[in-house]
């Protein structure tokens, strides 16, 4: 027998559900003139912390952070994040994803975490770790930094005409170029190539570690291979040039400027210069100590070159390298392309899935067919998709892109772009600058946030529009801001 006295009876009524049916929108904020916290959400954010030592932290979603002035800290969480740490000694995290860093002015800490990172301090002394990921690192401007560490995964690491501490490639078939200052490269286990520069001349050696390695000498004075079966390259007229293959099977290409050639244990070649090859057999060669370890020696065809590597800002050429244009590949983020150096900035594709990724200067990159990933990097750029579902991204500069048919991934970043979206179901984000969007036929998702004036033509089709109070809109069927 239940008795139910009569007393008030408190009902909880819980519903689920309801969450899924409303997603959070995608946040823009902006901080003020003290130190803000500001956090985005699950959805594509803007976060600008201008003013003061900021912390962004972006959560999910591919979200665009700018910390401002002032030592700022940002962290991109999961999904490929733009960050931009601005003036002052900033740490920028991208972590999750396939993140962009840029340090830009002062003494910066930027790591990358899991993903295919790209990296740029830009200007000051700065500390670059790529982590988990086939990653870029390098500096796009002058400075002496302390560090640049491409950790697990196949790396391209570039230094500058600045001190660069040491270069660590880390696990993976790695890429370092030291550039024209005083710096340290080791590549780490893996078969990596290395360019030891022009600026070495205080005994820094250039080291490959484990692993098959390319190693070519232009001012180190100090070449060491490391275990493994290595290539060592003489290039210019270094007076004090040495060269220790190490335990392997080596191969040590030696003109007269070398000093000391010790091959190590292994059946190791010498290459002499038809030059060298002709004072030594005259006893002529003042500057060489000995061949300790070598085995074998022989003549170079006199057709043969140098491997070589340009500089990170004009334009990346290699040749003459074990793994022929993979060098190319590495360095441009692109595949399938072995004969597009960007000499006029201009890369057309081959029809299939491709990634290509330009320099500093103004680049026109055709996707053809295929899903390609697109990106100018610095410069006004022109990316063109063609067909399939493509992803165009600008970074700096004015920039026009244009999707073609197929669901394309639209996104200007910084300077005054032009977005055409074309045939298909686009996503458009406009970035920072002043921007025109046109989604063109479909169903298309517009961002245009940036806080600037932009112009936005949805064109056909049942669009949606977030964008700022500013901003003009045509065609568009649901417009929020």
């Amino acid at each position: 027998m239940v008795q139910i006295r009569s007393r008030p009876v408190a009902l909880l009524l819980t519903v689920t559900g309801l969450a899924a049916a409303v997603p959070a929108l995608a946040a823009t904020r902006d901080g003020g003139r003290l130190a803000d916290t500001l956090r985005g959400t699950e959805q594509n954010d803007t976060l600008r912390g201008r003013g003061s030592a900021d912390t962004l932290f972006g959560l999910g979603g591919n979200d665009l952070l700018s910390g401002g002035t002032a030592a700022d800290r940002l962290f991109g969480g999961p999904g490929n994040d733009d960050l931009d740490g601005g003036s002052g000694n900033d740490l920028l995290r991208g972590e999750d994803g396939d993140d962009v860093l840029y340090g830009f002015t002062g003494n910066d800490t930027l790591e990358g975490g899991p993903g295919n990172d790209r990296l740029d301090g830009y200007d000051g002394d700065d500390t670059l770790r790529g982590q988990a990921g086939n990653d870029f690192l390098g500096e796009s401007r002058f400075g002496d930094d302390k560090l640049l560490d491409g950790g697990e995964g196949d790396d391209v690491l570039i230094g500058n005409a600045g001190k660069d501490a040491r270069l660590e490639g880390g696990p993976g078939n790695d890429l370092l170029s030291g550039g024209t200052g005083n710096d340290g490269l080791d590549g780490g286990p893996g078969n990596d190539a290395l360019f030891a520069g022009s600026g070495q001349f205080r005994g820094r050696a250039a080291v490959g570690g484990d692993g098959d390695d390319l190693l070519v000498d232009t001012g180190s004075g100090r070449l060491v291979g490391g275990n493994g079966d290595d290539t060592l390259w003489v290039s210019g007229d270094r007076e004090s040039a040495t060269l220790e293959g190490g335990p392997g099977n080596d191969v040590l290409h030696v003109g007269g400027s070398v000093q000391v050639a010790d091959c190590g244990d292994g059946a190791d070649v010498v290459v002499l210069t038809p030059d060298a090859a002709r004072r030594r057999a005259a006893n002529r060669l003042p500057r060489t100590v000995g061949f300790a370890g070598c085995e074998t020696f022989t003549v170079r065809d006199a057709g043969a070159r140098v491997p070589r590597f340009t500089d990170f800002r004009d334009r990346f050429v290699a040749a003459g390298v074990p793994w022929d244009d993979e060098l190319v590949r590495k360095a441009l983020e692109y595949e399938t392309l072995p004969n597009c150096q960007l000499r006029r900035q201009r890369c057309p594709g081959r029809g299939i899935a491709e990634r290509i990724v330009g320099t500093d200067r103004a680049n026109t990159i055709r996707g053809r067919g295929g899903d390609d990933f697109l990106e100018g990097a610095g410069g006004s750029d022109k990316l063109y998709g063609d067909s399939g579902a493509d992803s165009l991204f600008g970074r700096t500069g004015n920039d026009r892109l244009v999707g073609g048919p197929g669901n394309d991934e639209l996104e200007g970043g910084r300077g005054e772009d032009t977005l055409v979206g074309g045939d298909g179901d686009d996503t458009l984000n406009g970035g920072f600058g002043v921007d025109r969007i046109l989604g063109g036929r479909g169903d298309d998702t517009i961002r245009a946030v940036g806080g600037s004036r932009d112009v936005i033509d949805c064109g056909p089709g049942r669009d949606r529009v977030e964008k700022d109070s500013r901003d003009v809109t045509r065609n568009c069927e649901i417009v929020i801001g």
